[in-house]
C-alpha cells in the first residue's frame, strides 16, 4: 500500500509540473483607436514559439512556465513587449511615425530606402502644409537638394520654373514630368492642386530614378502620393491662414496734374501734332494750350474757356498707382 501511494503521489506531482510548464495564453491586438491588428506576430521572449493574430485582432499561444513576457510586432506599428498576465491579454499597439520615412514611391511601385539605388528625396506632408503658398510648385522651393524653382513672372497665378538637376537640354523643355497616384499630369494641372491632398512628394532625380518612364523622364520625376482614408474613428481637422498684401517700394516719382499737361504742351510743340477731336481727349495740356499754333485765330472768351479747362484739369490730382495698389487681403479655410 505504501509503495502505491508513493506511486500515486509521484504521479500527481509530475502531472502538476507539467501542467506548470506549459501554459496557454490568449489576447487581442489591436491599435491606438481600438481597431483589431491581423497577422500581428507574437512571439515568447527569449523562446522560439510563436503564432500570428486573426482578422479581428486575437491569438492563443502555449507558453512554457519560463515564459514571462511576448514580444509583439506587426508592419507600420512600433515592436512592444508586454508581461503576461492572468485572464485575456489585451495588447494596443503605436503606429511608427518613421515607417514612411524608409520607403520610396517611384510611382508604380514603393521600395526600401535601403534598397533604393536611385537618386531620390522625400518632401513630408507637414512640411508642405507649414507654407502659406498659392502655388504648389513654390511650395517646393529649398525643400529638396537639387530642386530649383524660380519664379519666373510677377504675374497672379503665372506658374513658377521648376528645374531639377539643371537643364537637360538646349532646345527642349527641363520641366519635370508630374505623376499623381501612378497617373502622368500636365504641369499647368498640377499647380492648380490643392497642397492639402499630397501625403507626401518624391523627386527623383537620376536616370536610374526615372529609366521607369523612359524619355518622358528624363528632366527628372515628381511623384506625389495623395492621402486617403485610413481605419480607425472619425477625426476632423481645421486649418485657417490669413495674410496681407503689398506693393514693393515704387522706384519712380509720378507726374501730378500740372506736370503732365506741361509734358503734353511740349510733346505737341516737338511733334507738331494737329489740333483733332482725338487730341483733346488724349493731350489736353496741348490741346487748349495758348502756344497751339491751331489756337491762336481763336477769340479771347474761347482762349478764356480754354484757360479754365486747363485750371480745373490741374486741381485734379487724384493718385492712381494709390487707387490700383492698395494693401490686399487673403485667407485659405
Amino acid at each position: 500500500m505504501r509503495k502505491l501511494a508513493w506511486m500515486l503521489s509521484l504521479l500527481l506531482f509530475v502531472s502538476l509540473q507539467m501542467f506548470a510548464q506549459d501554459r496557454t495564453v490568449t489576447g487581442k491586438v489591436t491599435d491606438e483607436n481600438g481597431t483589431p491588428i491581423a497577422n500581428a506576430s507574437v512571439l515568447v521572449k527569449g523562446g522560439t514559439k510563436g503564432t500570428k493574430t486573426n482578422s479581428d485582432g486575437s491569438f492563443k499561444i502555449v507558453v512554457a512556465s519560463s515564459g514571462r513576457q511576448l514580444v509583439v510586432s506587426s508592419v507600420g506599428f512600433e515592436t512592444i513587449t508586454v508581461i503576461i498576465t492572468g485572464g485575456v491579454q489585451t495588447i494596443q499597439m503605436k503606429a511608427s511615425a518613421g515607417e514612411l520615412s524608409g520607403v520610396v514611391v517611384t510611382g508604380y511601385s514603393k521600395v526600401k530606402k535601403s534598397e533604393y539605388v536611385g537618386a531620390s528625396s522625400r518632401i513630408d506632408k507637414k512640411a508642405i502644409e507649414m507654407v502659406p503658398n498659392a502655388s504648389f510648385d513654390q511650395i517646393l522651393q529649398g525643400r529638396a537638394p537639387g530642386l530649383v524653382v524660380t519664379a519666373t513672372s510677377g504675374q497672379p497665378g503665372a506658374g513658377a520654373d521648376v528645374v531639377i538637376r539643371g537643364p537637360k537640354s538646349i532646345e527642349g523643355g527641363s520641366t519635370p514630368l508630374y505623376i499623381v497616384d501612378g497617373v502622368p499630369v500636365e504641369a499647368g494641372v498640377f499647380r492648380e492642386m490643392n497642397p492639402n491632398d499630397f501625403e507626401s512628394v518624391d523627386v527623383l532625380k537620376d536616370a536610374s530614378a526615372a529609366a521607369l518612364y523612359g524619355s518622358r523622364g528624363a528632366s527628372g520625376v515628381i511623384v506625389i502620393t495623395t492621402k486617403r482614408g485610413k481605419k480607425g474613428a472619425t477625426s476632423f481637422s481645421y486649418k485657417s491662414q490669413y495674410g496681407i498684401t503689398q506693393p514693393g517700394a515704387q522706384q519712380f516719382t509720378m507726374m501730378n496734374s500740372a506736370e503732365l499737361l506741361q509734358f503734353q504742351e511740349k510733346f505737341g510743340l516737338q511733334q507738331n501734332l494737329p489740333n483733332a477731336e482725338d487730341t483733346r481727349v488724349t493731350l489736353p495740356g496741348w490741346y487748349y494750350s495758348r502756344n497751339n499754333p491751331a489756337n491762336t485765330g481763336l477769340t479771347p472768351q474761347v482762349l478764356a474757356t480754354y484757360d479754365r479747362a486747363l485750371d480745373s484739369l490741374r486741381s485734379q490730382n487724384t493718385q492712381w498707382n494709390k487707387v490700383f495698389q492698395r494693401q490686399g487681403k487673403f485667407q485659405n479655410h
